[in-house]
């Protein structure tokens, strides 16, 4: 069996509800889910680069279906995040609040919230009011609290940025449950001048698997299932012992990190594809290769060339 490498897609979160998830060790997801249901404070969401941050949204996303108006906004997808201002985030969270009307209640259901300062009528309001706006609709409609998951904030550059950015985002917490990824080291870290988790806020940090001791570390099986899931591998007694092996020798070169664990195996591939094209080049070149021939008989005015087989 020859798997399709391509599949591993390293840098690809699994979407909400996705059959490739896999539940990591910390259950993190589960955790911030209750959290949601049972206290509504603001949530934020930390951890390294590759853990699977991402991922562990859009399964909170998909738990909460059902008791929450659920609106999943990966601004990272949508906008220069370097560049990303407040009235620039607070315009993509009301657009999605508002897809996500259009998209799940008929044009009759929507008719029928006669909202004064629904989003339609929002021109010339502050991005603020219009995000709050598009808020109350939608539980309105719903019936429900809205949750607002929002994915990308991580990779604003600034921590002055960020800040202001949060600060932004805060009322429309007043209306709806927020659960946000934050630049973990912005958080607590040296660099954070003014925290981002302020009083009454809960910050959830996404830990890397342990991999070591490689027999007993709950990271390794983690991993392996997650290569599976990727690569539609039913058991892995379907694979060489040879590909198990290298594949566990990755989890542990990985740290834990799901996106180098992923990484490591794709580079393995293309470089193990790479050295096989060039072997069948080797072989296909000698079997075409004509004869070498011996010169013999070489005088100053004339040279004789004899097969080597002659």
């Amino acid at each position: 069996m020859t798997p399709d490498w391509s599949l591993l897609a390293p840098h690809r979160p699994v979407d909400s509800g996705g059959d490739q998830y896999v539940p990591p060790p910390s259950n993190v997801g589960d955790a911030v889910a209750r959290w949601v249901r049972a206290s509504g404070a603001p949530v934020l969401l930390g951890g390294p680069t590759g853990v699977g941050k991402s991922t562990e949204l859009a399964q909170i996303a998909a738990q909460l279906q059902g008791e929450r108006a659920v609106c999943l906004i990966q601004l990272d997808r949508f906008e220069n995040m370097r560049r990303l201002e407040v009235e620039g985030v607070l315009s993509r969270v009301a657009k999605i609040i508002e897809q996500t009307t259009v998209a799940k209640y008929t044009l009759k259901d929507i008719a029928d919230v006669k909202l004064e300062n629904w989003i339609i009528s929002g021109l010339g309001k502050h991005p603020t009011d219009i995000a709050l706006s598009a808020v109350r609709a939608l539980a309105r409609l719903a019936g429900c609290r809205v949750a607002l998951l929002i994915d990308g904030l991580e990779k604003v550059p600034d921590g002055a940025q960020a800040r202001a950015l949060f600060d932004a985002l805060s009322p429309l917490a007043e209306e709806a449950d927020l659960v946000a990824v934050a630049p973990w080291n912005l958080a607590f870290g040296p660099q954070a001048n003014e925290p981002l988790v302020r009083q009454g806020e809960r910050f959830f940090f996404v830990r890397a698997p342990e991999v070591e001791p490689v027999e007993t570390a709950p990271g390794v099986p983690f991993l392996l299932r997650l290569m599976q899931r990727r690569l539609k591998i039913a058991e892995m007694s379907e694979t060489p012992e040879s590909f198990y092996m290298v594949a566990r020798d990755a989890a542990v070169m990985s740290g834990g990190l799901p996106r180098v664990f992923l990484q490591f195996l794709a580079d393995c591939a293309t470089w193990r594809a790479d050295e096989q094209r060039r072997r069948v080049a080797r072989n296909a070149q000698t079997l075409t290769t004509p004869s070498p021939t011996i010169e013999t008989g070489c005088g100053v005015g004339s040279c004789h060339k004899t097969s080597s087989s002659s």
